[in-house]
């Protein structure tokens, strides 16, 4: 028959290991964050269209576009991946604001570019929650901001009830 700790432990065999009482602190901190998720609408087909132009190209908007509204509107990128961003405001206006001025400046940039080539962002905004776990950002705001952003349609900006709350009269697109 097969040997159980116990039986081990009594028989001479090995001891089972002795548990102790261990106090862990897991320091979990909440904070209210505006939660910008952004992705490169049909990003496959511009791989498979022309992967080295369209990594190029995503860098140069990267660099030049998102870091630099994110650092103006006093944003953090918290995930970045070559088809996808999620960033952190303290204010969800600040967001809002962030994502206009993104989209509008991919616009122009993109004027005239073929479609296989263009580069156009889906992003989506919800204000709320979060956790800060290990340093790592999750909670409810960045489930509920993935599925607004879920909805948006290539070009657009998406935002969650609560931010059109948060930001109603203070920004002039809808």
């Amino acid at each position: 028959p097969g040997l159980g700790c116990s039986a081990m432990g009594r028989s001479g065999g090995v001891a089972p290991p002795r548990l102790s009482s261990v106090s862990m602190r897991v320091s979990v901190e909440e904070k209210l964050a505006a939660i910008l998720v952004a992705d490169v609408a049909d990003y496959e087909r511009m791989i498979a269209h022309d992967r080295g132009g369209a990594q190029a190209t995503l860098q140069l908007c990267y660099h030049e576009v998102i870091d630099t509204a994110i650092a103006v509107y006093g944003g953090r990128i918290f995930e970045l991946e070559p088809e996808r961003m999620r960033a952190e405001f303290t204010s969800p206006l600040a967001a809002v604001c962030c994502a206009v001025e993104i989209q509008e400046a991919l616009a122009r940039r993109m004027t005239g570019v073929p479609p296989p080539a263009r580069i156009q962002l889906r992003i989506g905004i919800h204000y709320g929650e979060a956790l800060v776990d290990r340093g790592e950002l999750t909670g409810e705001a960045l489930t509920i901001a993935g599925r607004v952003h879920g909805v948006t349609q290539p070009g657009e900006v998406c935002v969650s009830r609560t931010v059109v709350e948060a930001v109603k009269g203070q920004v002039e697109h809808e």
